[in-house]
C-alpha cells in the first residue's frame, strides 16, 4: 500500500490462504517468498499469499470514530484497521481509491479478500461502483466464538448498514471491540436471487427478510440488520423491533445521464424502476413517460443506466450515501415532488423477544426521534396492508413534541391519486398513523385496490 490521496498508486491484496488468482506475480509489492508456511503463495496464483507485516496506509484524518493511520496485514492474520474497520471499505471511497478488480469471498478462511485496486489523483473509473474493502467475515472453522452475530443481506449496500452497525455496538460496549468479537452472518434471500421478475410479481416485502428471519429464530444469529423499507409490518412470532437507528436522508435521487431532473426528461423518455410506489407517482406527474421494470442492487442499477438500459433511474439518498455515491444524484426530489417510502432511510435491528442481553446492547443504539417518526408511518402501512404490491407513500417529521404525517395511496399507472395530512403530538405517532391510514382507505373506495389481485 501507499499514499491514498496525492499520488497514484497501484497495489493488490490477497486473501492469507490465496494467491492472486490469475496473477503470476507476488501476492504484495512484488516481494520474495516469506518463511511462514502460512504466508506461501497457493496453487490459485503464482506469488505470495501475504508477504508485509505492516502496511501504512495513511488514508487521512478518521475512519468511523477515531484516528487511524495504519492498517495491518501480519503473517496468519487478517488485515484489520482497529475499532473502524467497519467503516473503512465506504471512507476509502472519499480518498479516491479505486477498484479494478472483483472482490471475491473466501468460503474457507477469515482473511481478507481482494483482487486489485488503484488510485488516482481525482479519478475513479466510472464503472466502479463496488465498495472497496470488505472486512474480514467470520467463517466455519475459526476458532473463537463471537459474542454477537449479526444476520444481513450480502448486497453492497446491506454489508454498508450492517458495518455501521457493527461500529457503533464497538463504540458503545469495549467488549465488543475486539477482532472477532461480533460476526457479520450474510444470508441469501429469495429477493436477492429471483432477479428476473419485480417484487410485486414475486410476493412483496418478505422476500428480503423471510430467510434471515428463520436464521434469527434458529439461533444462528443474534440480531439482524434491515433497510426498514423492507421490513413487513407484522414480524414472525418471537422477534420484535428494538432499535432504530438515527434516520439518513429520506429524499429520493434522480439519476440520468441524459436530462438534469424529471420535468426536464423528454416525453417518451424510459424511466426504470422497480418501484411501484416510484413509477406511479412518476406516471402521476409525467404520463408521457414511459416506466420500466429496472431490478438490482444500487451499482447493478447504475451499471444499467450507463449501458442505456434506461434514460433515467430513481434510486433512495441514504443507500446513496450510505456507499459514498450521493454524487450520482443528478438532482434531489423534495417529499413535495416524491413521497418516500415508508420508513425510507432508516435502518432497523430485529432482535429475539425476551433476549435480554442483547436488548442489553442494543438500546444505546436507538434513536428516539427516528423511531417515532418510523413507528408512525408503518401504523399508516399496517392499515392499508400495504407491500411491494400497493403503491404507498409516507412521511412522518417531527419539531420538537409536534408529528406532521403525510400520506399518499395511488394507482400503479398514475391515474389516481388520495393524499392528506395530519397533525398531532409524538405521543400519538402510532395512532396518528392508523387514523391516516383509515382516512385514505375511506377515500378510495370499493375497488381502488383490486390490481393487487390482477
Amino acid at each position: 500500500m501507499g499514499q491514498a490521496c496525492r499520488q497514484g498508486v497501484a497495489f493488490q491484496m490477497v486473501d492469507r490462504h490465496e494467491g492472486l488468482a490469475g496473477d503470476g506475480g507476488d501476492g504484495l509489492a512484488g516481494h520474495g517468498a516469506d518463511d511462514d508456511s502460512a504466508d506461501q503463495a497457493r496453487p490459485a496464483g503464482g506469488g505470495d499469499g501475504v508477504d508485509v507485516g505492516q502496511a501504512d496506509a495513511r488514508l487521512g484524518k478518521s475512519l468511523g470514530d477515531q484516528a487511524v493511520d495504519m492498517v495491518e496485514m501480519s503473517p496468519g492474520r487478517d488485515l484489520w484497521d482497529h475499532a473502524a474497520i467497519g467503516l473503512m471499505f465506504v471512507k476509502l471511497r472519499q480518498h479516491n481509491i479505486g477498484q479494478n478488480g472483483p472482490i471475491v469471498a473466501h468460503k474457507g478462511g477469515g482473511g481478507l479478500v481482494a483482487a486489485g485496486f488503484d488510485t488516482q489523483d481525482d479519478h475513479v473509473p466510472p464503472t466502479n461502483l463496488f465498495p472497496l474493502l470488505v472486512p474480514a467475515v467470520r467463517t466455519i472453522g475459526m476458532t473463537n466464538e463471537p459474542i454477537l452475530r449479526i444476520g444481513t443481506r450480502g448486497s453492497p449496500l446491506a454489508l454498508a448498514q450492517a458495518h455501521e452497525v457493527q461500529a457503533r455496538l464497538r463504540a458503545a460496549h469495549p467488549d465488543l471491540v475486539p477482532e472477532g468479537a461480533i460476526e457479520i452472518v450474510i444470508i441469501k434471500t429469495t429477493g436477492d436471487m429471483v432477479l428476473d421478475r419485480t417484487l410485486s410479481e414475486i410476493g412483496g416485502k418478505g422476500l428480503f427478510t423471510k430467510e434471515i428471519d428463520e436464521a434469527q429464530l434458529g439461533n444462528r444469529i443474534d440480531i439482524a440488520v434491515h433497510s426498514m423499507k423492507d421490513v413487513p409490518t407484522v414480524l414472525p412470532d418471537g422477534l420484535i423491533l428494538p432499535c432504530i437507528l438515527e434516520r439518513e436522508d429520506v429524499r429520493d435521487a434522480f439519476i440520468s445521464l441524459k436530462a438534469k431532473s424529471l420535468a426536464d426528461l423528454p416525453a417518451g423518455s424510459v424511466v426504470g424502476t422497480a418501484s411501484l410506489r416510484r413509477g406511479a407517482q412518476i406516471l402521476f406527474r409525467r404520463p408521457d413517460l414511459k416506466v420500466e421494470p429496472l431490478r438490482g442492487n444500487v451499482q447493478t442499477r447504475l451499471k444499467k443506466l450507463e449501458d442505456g438500459v434506461a434514460d433515467a433511474t430513481l434510486l433512495a439518498m441514504a443507500g446513496l450515501r450510505r456507499l459514498g455515491l450521493a454524487e450520482r444524484a443528478t438532482y434531489q426530489l423534495s417529499p413535495e415532488e416524491m413521497l418516500p417510502a415508508v420508513a425510507q432511510g432508516a435502518i432497523g435491528i430485529t432482535a429475539r423477544d425476551g433476549d435480554g442481553a442483547t436488548l442489553a446492547r442494543l438500546a444505546p443504539l436507538d434513536h428516539p426521534e427516528s423511531h417515532v417518526r418510523v413507528v408512525a408511518e408503518r401504523a399508516f402501512l399496517a392499515v392499508l396492508d400495504g407491500s411491494c404490491r400497493t403503491p404507498i407513500g409516507a412521511l412522518a417529521e417531527l419539531s420538537g413534541d409536534a408529528l406532521t404525517f403525510r400520506g399518499l395511496v395511488i394507482r400503479p399507472d398514475g391515474s389516481l391519486a388520495h393524499e392528506l395530512t395530519l397533525h398531532g403530538s409524538r405521543a400519538e405517532a402510532e395512532s396518528i398513523g392508523r387514523a391516516a391510514g383509515e382516512e385514505l382507505l375511506g377515500r378510495c373506495g370499493p375497488g381502488f385496490f383490486d390490481f393487487k389481485t390482477a
